[in-house]
C-alpha cells in the first residue's frame, strides 16, 4: 500500500512539473520569428541595401532634370536678359535711358536638360562595387542574425527542459527523503546517533527545498521571457515534456554545428574589407578628369512674347588642387590595411574558438554518459539503501549520505546540460546551421 501511495505521489509531482498548455520549439520559434525586432530590423537593412546596389548599378544612365522660376525686376541686366530671351529686342531697349532704368518687368523661365557621363575616373563603377559588396555584407549579417537568435531561443527552451529535468528529480528524492522521515522514530536527543540522523535528513531537505526554489526561480524567468517574446502564449504554458540532450540533437544536430566553415559574421567581415579596397580606388577617382555630354532647352515667357533656345555640347570636370584631397588615397591604404589584419585576427580567433568549443562538447558527451550510468546507478543505490535501512541493516547517517550523493549527481547532471546549452549555442553562431530550418 505504502508503494502505491509513494508511486502516486511520484506521478503526481511529474504531472505538476508540466502542467498547463504544452507547446513544442517549432510551434514557439514560428510564434517568435514572425515579429521578432531583431530581426525585422536586420531585414529591413537588407532591403535598403538592395535598394542602394541597384541605385548605384545605375549610374550608367543619363541624369535628366528640370528647373523653372517666375519673377519680377527692375535689375538692367535681368530685364535686357529677359527680352533678350524672349527674342524680342528692339532698337529702343539699346537707348541709354532705357537700358539703365527699364522700370518692373514680369518674366517665367523654364529649362529641361540631360547630361550622359561618360568618363567618372571610375567613380560610379567604384560605388556600384562597394553597394554590391555592402549588400553581401548585410545579407552575412541578416543569416548571422537569424541563426543568434533562433539559438537564443533553443537556449531558453533547452534551459525550461533542464530545469524541469532537474525539478522532477529533486522533487522524486525530495518524496524519498520525507518517506523515510516519516517512519523515523529515533531523533529524540537522548540518541545521538539518531538524533544527528534526525538533523540530516531535515538539512538534505533544506538542500533540496533551496535547489528546487532557484530552479523555479530560473524556470519562472525563462517562461515569462520567452512568453513576452512570443506575445500569444498562455500564463500557464510548458514546453514539451524531452531530454535536453535529445531536444539540442534535433533542433542544432552535430553535422549542422560542427561545419569548419568561416561563420556569417566572418563573412560580412571579408565584404567590409573588400570594400574598403574599392574606396582606395574611390580617393583615387578624386584626381582623374570627369567628362560627359550635356543638352539643354529653356523657354523664357515675359511681357513682350515667348521664346526658346537650345544649347548642347560636352562637359570636363578637372579637380586641379584641392588641399582637401591630397593624402585620402594614402589614408584609405592604411584603412584597408588594417582591416585586412583584422579579419585575419578575428580567423584565427574564430577557428581557435571552434577547436575549443569541439573539444568541450567531446569531453561533455562523454561526461554525460558517466554521469547518466551514475544516476541510474544511484537511483537503485537509493532504493536499495531505503530497503537496508527499513531492515535495520544500514543506519539513518548512512542513509543521508546516499541522498546527499544522489543530489550532488542531481546538481551535476543539471550544471552539465547548461555546459551542453551553451557550447552548442557557441558552435551554432560560427556555423551556418545548414539543415536546420530557421
Amino acid at each position: 500500500m505504502k508503494t502505491l501511495i509513494f508511486l502516486f505521489l511520484l506521478h503526481f509531482n511529474s504531472t505538476l512539473a508540466y502542467a498547463g498548455e504544452l507547446k513544442s520549439f517549432p510551434e514557439l520559434w514560428k510564434m517568435i520569428k514572425s515579429d521578432h525586432p531583431e530581426l525585422i530590423s536586420s531585414q529591413e537593412e537588407l532591403e535598403a541595401a538592395h535598394g542602394g546596389s541597384s541605385r548605384c548599378d545605375r549610374h550608367w544612365l543619363p541624369s535628366l532634370y528640370f528647373s523653372g522660376k517666375g519673377f519680377s525686376t527692375n535689375d538692367s541686366t535681368q530685364n535686357f536678359i529677359g527680352n533678350l530671351g524672349q527674342r524680342s529686342i528692339v532698337a529702343s531697349d539699346f537707348n541709354p535711358e532705357n537700358l539703365n532704368n527699364p522700370g518692373y518687368h514680369n518674366f517665367a523661365q523654364f529649362s529641361l536638360g540631360a547630361q550622359l557621363p561618360i568618363y567618372e575616373g571610375g567613380r560610379g563603377v567604384t560605388q556600384s562595387q562597394i553597394q554590391k559588396y555592402l549588400f553581401e555584407s548585410k545579407e552575412s549579417l541578416n543569416s548571422a542574425t537569424q541563426i543568434e537568435v533562433y539559438a537564443q531561443i533553443v537556449s531558453l527552451y533547452a534551459g525550461l527542459l533542464n530545469s524541469n529535468e532537474s525539478i522532477s528529480s529533486l522533487e522524486e528524492l525530495k518524496i524519498k527523503v520525507n518517506s523515510i522521515l516519516s517512519r523515523y522514530s529515533l531523533g529524540s536527543k537522548s540518541n545521538p546517533v539518531g538524533y544527528s540522523g534526525l538533523l540530516g535528513l531535515k538539512s538534505i531537505l533544506n538542500r533540496i527545498d533551496a535547489n528546487l526554489n532557484e530552479l523555479i526561480l530560473s524556470k519562472t524567468s525563462i517562461s515569462h521571457e520567452l512568453q513576452l517574446r512570443a506575445g500569444k502564449l498562455p500564463q500557464d504554458w510548458q514546453p514539451l515534456p524531452e531530454k535536453v540532450s535529445k531536444f539540442l540533437a534535433l533542433f542544432l544536430p552535430d553535422d549542422s554545428i560542427m561545419e569548419n566553415v568561416d561563420s556569417y559574421q566572418m563573412l560580412a567581415g571579408a565584404n567590409q574589407s573588400e570594400i574598403e579596397s574599392f574606396k582606395i580606388s574611390l580617393q583615387k577617382s578624386l584626381f582623374l578628369p570627369q567628362f560627359g555630354v550635356f543638352a539643354e532647352g529653356n523657354y523664357m515667357l515675359g511681357s513682350r512674347t515667348s521664346g526658346t533656345g537650345y544649347m548642347g555640347g560636352v562637359y570636363l570636370h578637372w579637380s586641379i588642387f584641392n588641399p582637401k584631397d591630397f593624402g585620402s588615397v594614402d589614408e584609405s591604404n592604411h584603412l584597408f590595411l588594417a582591416s585586412q589584419a583584422r579579419l585575419n585576427s578575428n580567423k584565427l580567433n574564430e577557428k581557435l574558438a571552434r577547436d575549443q568549443y569541439f573539444n568541450t562538447l567531446s569531453v561533455l558527451f562523454e561526461n554525460e554518459k558517466l554521469l547518466n550510468n551514475s544516476s541510474e546507478l544511484m537511483n537503485e543505490q537509493v532504493s536499495t539503501s531505503s530497503r537496508l535501512f527499513q531492515s535495520g541493516s544500514l543506519n539513518v547517517l548512512q542513509m543521508v549520505e546516499v541522498f546527499n550523493r544522489r543530489a550532488d549527481l542531481i546538481s551535476q547532471l543539471h550544471e552539465l546540460h547548461l555546459s551542453q546549452i551553451k557550447t552548442r549555442i557557441e558552435l551554432a553562431k560560427l556555423s551556418h546551421l545548414k539543415g536546420v530550418q530557421l
